[in-house]
Order: C-alpha cells, then sequence, then structure tokens
C-alpha cells in the first residue's frame, strides 16, 4: 500500500484548506474506495467522508490503483481530482537500493537523466522524462514575480499558521527590493526614493491623541553594501526609520531625511512635531498603557492647546519609570514552607518565574522568588522563604494570616548610571555621567543669568506635582565633596523662585560632615565655610586683605545699607579690626567687654560725639582693688584750689565750623593749663588720673577692588584729655 498525504491547498494563495470534507472513489466506478489509517491491510479501514487538518492534509493509506477525490467545502459543490497510487520505482522495475537506475542513484543529475512518469493519458502506463525537462518546468514555476507566492512558509511551533513565503518576505522591506546596487559607483538614489515612496507607513498614537495631527512612522532596511545617494529623499510625508546594518557605508548619509538607526551602534535623528517625533529613542516602564506610551514630549492631544505651552522641546533620549503598584496583593493568605495560599486566586497571567513575593510581616517581612504556580492561581510556588533582617538568613515558613504582595518594588529609578575605577586601570578618571553644554547662540557675560533669553541648562530637575517631590540632587555615600563647582562659573550655586513660586528651602545639608559649605576659590584655602556644629568661617588666610559682609535692606540701589568690615590681624588670636557702618547701631541686652578690664571704648582719634545715659557711668571704688590709700597732701589741696579758679567756658573749633554761631558754650577747664597747674606745685601731671594724653601714627587710606574706602587717611597726631569725675573729686576734697 502507499500513503497519501499530500495537501489541499488554495490554488490562488496557496494556503492550506482546513475542514473540507473529503471522499476518496475508485476510478472510473465511482464506489466509496476501501482506505486504511495504516500500512496493514488487517486494520479497519476509515470511516469516510475525511476532514482535512489544519494543514490541508487528510492523510491515508489505499493499495495501488486509479482514484478520485472528491473534497466538499462547507456550503460549496464537490471539487473531482484523479490521482494515481503505485510505486513508481517498482512499476519501473528500479531497484534504488541496489542502484540499478543510474539517475536515481546519482546526486548531482545531468540534463539526459531519465526518470519514469506515471501518465493517464497513456492507460496509466509508463513513460520517461528527463531531468532539463523537470528543472525547466520548476523553473517556469517559480522564476517569475509570483513564485514566492507558490512556496509554502510555517513557522515552528503549535498553533502557527501556514503561510506564503511572499507573505512572509514583504514583512521587510528594503532598497535592494527597488533596485538599489550598494557597489559604491552606481548612483542608488532613485531606488532609495522609490522604496520610501512605497512603503506603507503607519501611526502609532493611541486614540488619545487621535485629534492631535501626525506623521506616519514607517521602516526600510538597508542590508550591506556601499550606497551612494546624491539628493533629498522625499518621504511623503512619513517619518522614516532607516535601519542600517552595523557595515554599511553611505555616501550622501544626510540626504536619507529621517531616522537613522545602524543595529547595535547608535540612532541619529531629525525631530519634529511631538511625542515619538520629538524623540530620538524612548523607554517607558509600568506607566500608565505604558506598552504603547509614546515619549512624553509636549503632549498635548489637541491643536489648540499649542497656546497652553510656549516650548517646543526636542529630546534625544526619554525615559521615565513610575513606581508601580504590586502584581497582586493577597490579603490574608497562608504560608508553608514553599508556597503562598492566597484566600483569593491570584491571576495566573501576571506570573513569570523569578519574581519577588514579599509578606507584610511586621517588624520583619519574609521574601521568596517565585518558581512555579497551580494553574487556577490557588497555590504560588517559591524557592524557600526568608526573613529580611539584614543579613543573610535561613529558610523559614511565615505565619499564616497575613497580607502578601507579588512582584512589589520599593525604589525606581527612571535611570541608574555606575561607573568604576578598576583598581589595575591606567584611567585616572571616572565619571558617571556627563552633561556637556554648548551655547553658540548668545554671548553671556557674569551677572547674565538672571535677565538671559535663551537658556542652557546642564542639569534640570523638574517636579510635576500634585505633591511636593524630596529632592532634586542628592548625594549618598563616600563622597569626598557632595556638590562640586569649578571653573568659571558665576554662580556655584544659585536658588531662584519660578513662575512666583520659591524652594521651601534654597540649601539644605543634613549630613556630618565636618565642613557643611566650603568654598576654595584657589583650590586650597577655604575663602567660606560652614562647620557642622555651625560654626562659621569668613576669608582666606592665603592673603591679607579687609574682608566685608554688605547687609541690604532699603529696596534701593544703595551698595549696601549696613556693613561688617574687618582687616589687619597678625599671627595672635584676636588682633584684627571688626568696623560696623551704619547709620544706626543698636544693641539689645548687656554690651560688654569680653574680657575684664582690657578694652577702651573709643579712642583719641576715634571719639564719641555724645553718650546719652540714664545714669552716670560707673567707676570701681572697692577697697579691695585699691592701694597707696592716702589724703591728699597740701601741695596738692593748693593745685586743687588752683584748678578751681581754672573753670571756663568754651566751644569747640569743629562745632563752630560746622554750626557757625549757633555752636554752643561748653564748661570745663583746659588741660594744658591743668598740667602748668601741678607743674607750679612741683608736682607732674601725667601722674594723675585726671589728666589723659594719647599719640597715634599715620593711617594711609585703603580701597576695595570697587574702589570703595576700606580705611580712611588720617594724619599723625596727639590729643590731651581730662577725667571730669576724678577733677571735681580732687577739687572738692581741698575745699
Amino acid at each position: 500500500m502507499q500513503k497519501f498525504d499530500e495537501p489541499l491547498v488554495n490554488q490562488l494563495t496557496g494556503l492550506p484548506l482546513a475542514g473540507i470534507s473529503v471522499t476518496i472513489q475508485n476510478y472510473p466506478s465511482g464506489a466509496t474506495a476501501t482506505i486504511y489509517g495504516s500500512n496493514d491491510v488487517s486494520s479497519t479501514p476509515l470511516t469516510q467522508p475525511l476532514t482535512s487538518q489544519a494543514d490541508g492534509t487528510f492523510p491515508f493509506y489505499a493499495a495501488d490503483g486509479h482514484y478520485q477525490i472528491v473534497a466538499t467545502p462547507p456550503g460549496g459543490q464537490p471539487v473531482v481530482t484523479d490521482f494515481l497510487m503505485q510505486d513508481i520505482t517498482q512499476a519501473a522495475g528500479i531497484n534504488v537500493a541496489s542502484q540499478t537506475h543510474a539517475a536515481a542513484a546519482k546526486t548531482d543529475l545531468d540534463e539526459a537523466d531519465e526518470f519514469p512518469l506515471a501518465d493517464s493519458a497513456v492507460s496509466y502506463g509508463l513513460k520517461k522524462i528527463q531531468w532539463s525537462d523537470i528543472k525547466n518546468a520548476i523553473l517556469a514555476l517559480f522564476s517569475p514575480s509570483s513564485g514566492s507566492s507558490l512556496i509554502g512558509f510555517l513557522q515552528s511551533g503549535t498553533g502557527a499558521v501556514a503561510r506564503t513565503m511572499q507573505e512572509k518576505g514583504r514583512e521587510v522591506v528594503s532598497v535592494r527590493d527597488f533596485g538599489a546596487v550598494g557597489d559604491g559607483v552606481t548612483d542608488d538614489t532613485v531606488a532609495f526614493q522609490l522604496t520610501a515612496s512605497m512603503v506603507d507607513g503607519f501611526v502609532t498614537h493611541s486614540s488619545v491623541y487621535a485629534s492631535m495631527p501626525s506623521a506616519p512612522f514607517a521602516k526600510i532596511f538597508v542590508p550591506q553594501g556601499n550606497y551612494l545617494i546624491t539628493t533629498d529623499i522625499d518621504t511623503e510625508g512619513k517619518d522614516i526609520i532607516w535601519v542600517i546594518e552595523t557595515g554599511v557605508n553611505i555616501t550622501g548619509l544626510d540626504f536619507l531625511n529621517g531616522r537613522v538607526y545602524r543595529e547595535g551602534l547608535r540612532i541619529n535623528a531629525t525631530h519634529h512635531g511631538i511625542l515619538d517625533h520629538a524623540c530620538s529613542f524612548a523607554i517607558n516602564a509600568h506607566r500608565t498603557n505604558s506598552l504603547g506610551k509614546p515619549a512624553g514630549i509636549f503632549g498635548i492631544t489637541h491643536p489648540n492647546q499649542l497656546s497652553s505651552y510656549s516650548d517646543r522641546d526636542s529630546v534625544g533620549l526619554y525615559f521615565e519609570n513610575k513606581a508601580a503598584a504590586p502584581v497582586d496583593t493577597c490579603v490574608g493568605s497562608n504560608y508553608t514552607a514553599s508556597t503562598l495560599i492566597p484566600v483569593t486566586p491570584v491571576d495566573v497571567t501576571k506570573l513569570r518565574i523569578g519574581m519577588i513575593i514579599d509578606t507584610a510581616h511586621s517588624p520583619n517581612k519574609y521574601s521568596g522568588v517565585i518558581t512555579e504556580w497551580a494553574s487556577d492561581g490557588t497555590q504560588v510556588t517559591v524557592s524557600a522563604w526568608y526573613e529580611v533582617t539584614g543579613t543573610t538568613g535561613v529558610a523559614g515558613t511565615p505565619p499564616n494570616g497575613v497580607d502578601a504582595y507579588i512582584n512589589p518594588f520599593t525604589k525606581a529609578w527612571a535611570g541608574n548610571a555606575q561607573i568604576e575605577l578598576d583598581a589595575n586601570s591606567i584611567a585616572t578618571r571616572a565619571v558617571g555621567m556627563e552633561l556637556g553644554c554648548r551655547n553658540s547662540k548668545t554671548v553671556l557675560a557674569i551677572g547674565d543669568a538672571d535677565s538671559a533669553t535663551n537658556y542652557v541648562w546642564g542639569y534640570d530637575a523638574v517636579s510635576f506635582g500634585p505633591n511636593y517631590s524630596t529632592s532634586g540632587f542628592i548625594a549618598r555615600g563616600g563622597f569626598l565633596r557632595g556638590f562640586h563647582a569649578s571653573g568659571n562659573i558665576e554662580a556655584g550655586i544659585s536658588v531662584t523662585a519660578r513662575n512666583g513660586v520659591f524652594p521651601v528651602t534654597g540649601f539644605e545639608s543634613r549630613c556630618d560632615s565636618a565642613y557643611q559649605i566650603n568654598c576654595m576659590p584657589d583650590g586650597v584655602n577655604s575663602a567660606f565655610n560652614v562647620r557642622n556644629s555651625g560654626t562659621m568661617d569668613i576669608g582666606s588666610s592665603a592673603t591679607a586683605a579687609s574682608r566685608f559682609i554688605r547687609l541690604r535692606s532699603s529696596g534701593l540701589t544703595a551698595d549696601y545699607d549696613a556693613r561688617i568690615l574687618w582687616s589687619g590681624g597678625s599671627a595672635s588670636t584676636g588682633q584684627g579690626t571688626l568696623r560696623f557702618t551704619a547709620a544706626t547701631l543698636e544693641a539689645q541686652g548687656v554690651f560688654r567687654p569680653y574680657t575684664d578690664n582690657s578694652s577702651s571704648l573709643g579712642g583719641a582719634s576715634n571719639r564719641w560725639t555724645t553718650v546719652y545715659a540714664t545714669t552716670g557711668t560707673i567707676d570701681t571704688s572697692d577697697a579691695r582693688e585699691k592701694q597707696d590709700i592716702y589724703l591728699l597732701d597740701e601741695a596738692e589741696k593748693r593745685v586743687a584750689l588752683s584748678l578751681k579758679k581754672l573753670v571756663k567756658k568754651f566751644r569747640f573749633k569743629t562745632a563752630v565750623q560746622e554750626k557757625g554761631a549757633d555752636a554752643r558754650i561748653h564748661v570745663g577747664v583746659i588741660a594744658q593749663e591743668v598740667i602748668s597747674a601741678f607743674a607750679a606745685e612741683g608736682l607732674n601731671a601725667h601722674r594723675y588720673g585726671i589728666l589723659c594724653y594719647d599719640e597715634w601714627e599715620e593711617q594711609i587710606e585703603k580701597l576695595d577692588v570697587s574702589g570703595e574706602v576700606l580705611q580712611e587717611q588720617r594724619i599723625a597726631g596727639d590729643m590731651y584729655g581730662i577725667r571730669y569725675n576724678e577733677l571735681l573729686a580732687f577739687v572738692i576734697a581741698a575745699l
């Protein structure tokens, strides 16, 4: 017997015909033939009619002979086809096994080799046909453009659908399909243009953006070769992705007018519009409808929204991630050593081997890795359960009745880049991410940052709400510097409001670094720092210069409204000069020297004009602080009586210069006359605290870099003064 397993196919498409009712009849009687399911005549014959399978076959065994196939499609008319069941080699007397027939035994056939052929037109006898006839017939059948439609293709795997090679081949459109040569000499511009014109394009955006006009995307494959393009390719409104093999060379590559994806290497693209068209490459994870979500570049849904946002964005690489909810939350679950038993079955279509399950046990959760599950979702198996304690643990069994989270994520990154400087590397630098900026449009100078109309930002952290995000920048771990600004930078850190909204905190440090802020303009010496204790250092030890803090409060254009300036000093602590400059200096609380009996209030060349006080000054008069205590002698009493007669009225010269006739009259003594009165009695007035005498050296004027006076010029001089409290006591003692 012979086996028949040829399929029924559609003569136009070449696709198999399934579900066709088939009856095998003897020819020419038309009687139902006896056929079998195996090559055993003792077996039970098959019941007819048969039904063609998915691949179009209806296999059976039958004895040698002439038969008819009667195929009847559902609701259609029967189609009758004659065929011959016969062992050709036996009928022709060919013993293939013993290679008695030359053609049957050969591997490479010659044009004149002959084969036996059964032909119903010659009473089903045999005749011979040459290999050249067979070859020419095959070539005539498959050489035309329609030849690929006659060749079937079936993907491996259950449920695969039979297709033709023509349909399979048309899944990819190549420039070679339209005549591109790729020899580096031939001008392939026309071929590339034809490909761009004929390739189908499709709009990929979801229905959410249906009201927004969008160019269709199309893909064209460029196989290995050296291509020459001499003019722009008209994409006819399509956003074409040219998929180029790695080794392809194209002279005139920029004429492609679209996106170039060089497999395994890079993407080069021109942008337009919004969403994917305004982005070279986008990555989305866990976003709502993320499998079809476009790049979030200016994602308006209607042209009338153009008025709501003035910027037109272009993005090279766009990526976003969302800390999504668990795949399933199993409330009140039970557990064994290696299983999760949910109260409500889980949706197994969302499960994957390798997913992690976390339980809600407190204080320590349990975790396990999924290895399999019951098809009805009533049980999920893990490799084992481990209590999360912060160290590598041993397997255990979680207590029952506690929730479990399937595939939870506790932290999500949009991008995560890591860099390592290997111990054996000759490299001296490693950078996690470099953001290179180039401003070729507007010349900016120091001070233009707030008034610039064209911006180039190296880093832009934006919180879209609806709630506050925690940090726009954070440095964690063992960094010598959490943030480092160097080079020709106007502001190392600048905090400004946007759209009238101010940051809650402009700068915040919550680490235990010795220096929370440390400014080192020369890279060595600190000019300004704030330590973790709150201590602040201002001024560099590298060079001697006056330093100051400008204080502004008027809201006007003055350089400062008050200022603190310090200058001078030595290698010893606290030897500099501190100056407060303001129209009024006020103190609330006690104003006193740090060290007792060590500092003066004012000086001979730095005098107060008037001192206002509710009571007078208090001078030390404690016996425990005094020695050499005596009554005035007679000579001293005579001086006292003389001083009483020296009290005069006068006006100060500076007051007259300033006020003229309005200068007020004062009463007192003249220091030089006091000296003479003591000398008349043979006494030295300088030995008594009544008289004061001070000298000062010349002081030159000092200016800062802006020309502002840091130190006024003052000529050398001296000055006499009187302590009137002691003078009066001296005079009273003689009365």
